[in-house]
């Protein structure tokens, strides 16, 4: 089926939000609220830097100002328990929003800190880093959009393999293991979904839209988003494709006017369904195997555009997610579908907070020019990256001895946090 025309994608929204100046997003972002912008930005990190060739050089890399020991209050707000929307199935008509109380929230206490952080640069230059994961093998495994190829890195030498698709045209995005101990992977510019077994045998299969994340379900089938389509998609191993249509249709007009619900990233919950973000719409969605859908619109979505983009299962068997454009951590929670946000001490404006995972007891996600760290009860540590112009919509992996792995994308590299 092609795809609606004049729709945009998240990415192609942001662009747009960004080129014309809109101003009704309002950034929650601390140096805005508090007039102390920076402040969190880690002073000193020592870098490991290891080119293509393998030659080490050590890198001081200069960061911000140092954190101040007490920073003002921060406004904002944490909604209180809402309502359980109505549960609507695929397709279905968009039911009525329901209302939210909002309280004031606790504002995460926010450490700037250094650690010993390495990179690997990648052999392909401008190879356009996208997907991160790490595989059966214990190493990473990667897709480089722009080149067309699927790359590996060895977690203990740091040694990068590539493997070209088929089509130089096949854009591989996202990337997670399989069901089989396979990477699957989405290819938006071949509107299919890739496959690579471990000693770099590929398989493609195709779907009915561009795809955009991917994730492996309780079901033992790969799901997948549709943001231009509005669906949510199901790929067993053997070839066979379902879609479901997210109930609502339409963007929130406090970001982009006359747009798609544009479902995002996805994850598996802890209650054997698939949740997923609307960056579009501003809403969390969660999908069961069966494909019944139930939505939960952000209680300031009529206030804000925050567009959530990452989402995963926390380790307290909440959902966790970013809101890149608000600035802020999101939680919900399954059993009470209460929201709570913890506002990021990010400086980078629209486009900021993007990939987030769950790891060691924590969450982590990506800003532009640092990661975040956050515990379950609101504590905030801010890793400087190695480079200033690393991007926002960094992707982030678990590795082997509790470090996290991310892809730096203008610097064409892969870092590694040793906390």
């Amino acid at each position: 089926m092609p795809e609606p025309a004049g729709l945009l994608t998240r990415d192609e929204a942001l662009a747009r939000i960004r080129s014309e100046g809109t101003r009704r997003i309002r950034h929650r972002r601390i140096g805005a609220a508090s007039g102390a912008a920076g402040l969190v930005l880690a002073a000193l990190v020592a870098v490991v830097v290891v080119n293509p060739q393998g030659a080490r050089k050590q890198v001081t890399v200069v960061g911000g100002p140092s954190a101040s020991s007490s920073l003002p209050p921060i406004p904002t707000l944490a909604p209180g328990v809402m309502p359980s929307p109505g549960t609507s199935v695929g397709g279905a008509t968009p039911s009525q929003l329901p209302s939210v109380t909002n309280q004031p929230a606790a504002v995460p206490t926010v450490v700037a800190t250094s650690v010993p952080v390495s990179e690997f640069g990648i052999p392909t230059p401008a190879a356009g880093l996208w997907g991160l994961v790490r595989g059966p093998d214990d190493n990473l495994w990667f897709t480089e959009m722009t080149a067309g190829k699927i790359g590996r890195i060895a977690s203990g030498t740091g040694q990068v393999t590539e493997f070209p698709l088929p089509s130089p045209k096949a854009q591989p995005g996202a990337i997670t293991v399989g069901p089989d101990q396979a990477l699957w992977f989405t290819e938006s510019g071949n509107t299919m979904i890739g496959r690579i077994t471990t000693a770099g045998l590929f398989s493609e299969f195709p779907v009915p839209a561009s795809p955009q994340a991917i994730v492996t379900g309780p079901d033992k089938a790969l799901w997948f988003t549709e943001p231009r389509g509005g669906k949510i998609g199901r790929l067993t191993t053997g070839g066979t494709v379902t879609e479901f249509a997210t109930p609502t249709r339409t963007s929130n007009p406090m970001g982009v006017p006359g747009q798609g619900s544009n479902p995002y990233d996805i994850t598996a919950g802890p209650d054997g369904a698939l949740w997923f973000t609307e960056s579009m719409a501003d809403q969390i969605g969660r999908i069961t195997t069966a494909g019944l859908v139930t939505e939960f619109p952000l209680p300031d979505r009529n206030r804000v555009h925050g567009s959530p983009d990452g989402i995963t299962a926390g380790p307290d068997g909440a959902i966790w997610f970013t809101e890149g454009l608000a600035g802020t951590v999101g939680r919900l929670d399954p059993q009470t579908k209460a929201f709570k946000q913890f506002p990021a001490p990010t400086a980078a404006g629209p486009v900021g907070l993007a990939h987030i995972i769950a790891a060691g007891g924590a969450l982590w996600f990506t800003d532009v020019g640092q990661i975040g760290r956050l515990t379950t009860d609101g504590r905030m540590t801010m890793y400087a990256a190695p480079n200033s112009n690393t991007a926002g919509g960094e992707a982030l992996a678990a590795g082997p001895g509790g470090t996290i792995w991310f892809t730096e994308s203008r610097s064409n590299a892969i870092g590694r946090i040793t906390p």
